[in-house]
């Protein structure tokens, strides 16, 4: 399954469960790796002038035809 390059803001909505990378532009936190869900609404860092983004490291195996029932 290969991973899309998928990178999404605040306010975006999750089109694709997996794992996601989230990275604060003031380095007041450092960058983690989270499992958000397909229509989960991507929240606002509560840091003033804080940009986060969210990217796409892999997509839920649930996401791959191949393990898909037909």
């Amino acid at each position: 399954m290969a991973t899309p390059n998928l990178i999404l803001i605040p306010g975006s909505v999750i089109t694709i469960t997996g794992t996601y990378r989230v990275s604060h532009s003031n380095g007041h936190m450092g960058d983690a790796d989270c499992v958000l869900l397909k229509g989960t609404v991507l929240p606002r860092c509560g840091k003033d002038a804080c940009h986060v983004t969210f990217t796409l490291v892999t997509p839920h195996v649930s996401e791959d035809r191949d393990f898909k029932e037909t």
